[in-house]
């Protein structure tokens, strides 16, 4: 199903996140008649889960997000929980991913209990990706290299005391839920679901 939609700077293209279908790239320069120009395809032992990316205009490629909690979805599915994978799309109808990147904690091998370690929504600045990683908190990758996304700084809110258990789907009432991270005018801005907004300046 279709989750986010990502566009270009110029309006001309969007990017529809639609989970195990993977990333549908549509231009949208006549807007009443969008056209099909091409989509990722996920390896064949991915869980897929596309939900959500931010698209680097100069560069021409697609940061995308795999919102997967399921560390163990299967035979002969790859283990984990979901992480950022980096598209080159030079080409519309040809889409290759060259890079990938996930903290230790989304590997999965640590308990279910000690948190949620899934991506969940990027935000790029200059080459700077600010990422929000549910109880990995944030995450800033270094992209100038593009094909090795290396990570250059974090911050994880402490847990939270939250009595009230989130209606939402098995989420964890205490422990980091970061969900949602953007950067203006020097400062970070990140929301985390059990204990509130947090305002980050980097050194």
């Amino acid at each position: 199903y279709g989750h986010g939609a990502e566009p270009s700077g110029d309006g001309q293209l969007v990017f529809l996140s639609y989970w195990d279908s993977g990333f549908i790239a549509l231009d949208v320069s006549n807007p009443s008649s969008p056209v099909f120009k091409g989509r990722t395809v996920y390896p064949a032992n991915a869980d897929g889960d596309a939900h959500s990316s931010n698209y680097d205009d100069a560069r021409k490629l697609l940061f995308t997000a795999d919102e997967d909690f399921c560390k163990n979805s299967g035979p002969g599915i790859e283990t984990g929980y979901g992480y950022l994978r980096v598209y080159d799309y030079s080409r519309l109808g040809a889409p290759r991913q060259i890079a990938q990147f996930r903290t230790q904690n989304s590997l999965g091998q640590g308990s279910l209990g000690a948190g949620d370690y899934t991506i969940h929504n990027p935000f790029l600045v200059g080459t700077d990706l600010y990422i929000s990683w549910y109880s990995d908190g944030v995450r800033i990758v270094d992209t100038r290299d593009r094909t090795k996304p290396k990570e250059i700084g974090y911050f994880v809110p402490p847990a939270g005391q939250n009595p009230v258990k989130p209606s939402q789907r098995g989420v964890l009432s205490q422990t980091p839920q970061v969900w949602g991270v953007v950067v203006e005018n020097g400062l970070i801005y990140a929301s985390d679901m059990n204990t509130g907004l947090w305002v980050l300046r980097r050194k």
